[in-house]
């Protein structure tokens, strides 16, 4: 800003406390408007039941006041590769939100363990506030170290627009 030499009788340009508050209002909703967002990622491991190769394994919480939306998820086991991966007809990998079914994938061939699971943002399965993601295996591998990484991106949670 250029400064000006006072001189008396003259005028001064300034912002008046209304202006002020006009403008610092546009620019707070337009901060708030920007999308601010993180990307997570974050593992976990398990051991499978010797007998069944169920397990449940708690990937990541949420923090308060923010949202998660998944977007990739890799299921891995010790005991197989994508060379040679575990298949069970009768096997599944759920994906929940605080022990709810949000998705799944089936174990049966050609998948298996190792899998891949990939979801676009717009799609993804959203988690709030506190809210664990979770996998949990059924007919898993038995006696087996399994491991779930994932990915997404974490922003903060706004409540929703009223009517």
């Amino acid at each position: 800003m250029a400064k000006q030499k006072y001189q008396p009788g003259g005028t001064i340009d300034a912002v008046t406390s209304a202006e002020l508050e006009r403008a610092l209002g546009r620019l707070v909703t337009a901060l708030e408007r920007r999308e601010v967002r993180e990307r997570v990622k974050d593992a976990a491991s398990a051991a499978t039941d010797d007998a069944t190769g169920a397990a449940v394994i708690d990937v990541y919480q949420v923090p308060l006041g923010m949202e998660f939306r998944l977007t990739r998820l890799l299921i891995e086991s010790n005991s197989s590769t994508f060379a040679a991966p575990f298949t069970n007809a009768n096997g599944a990998a759920l994906i929940l939100r605080n022990g709810k079914v949000v998705d799944g994938v089936n174990l049966a061939a050609p998948a298996g363990i190792p899998v891949s699971w990939t979801s676009g943002s717009a799609q993804a399965p959203r988690y709030r506030n506190g809210e664990k993601v979770s996998v949990q295996l059924i007919g898993g591998p038995v006696s087996s170290v399994v491991t779930v990484t994932l990915e997404g991106d974490l922003y903060p949670d706004r409540p929703a627009a009223s009517a």
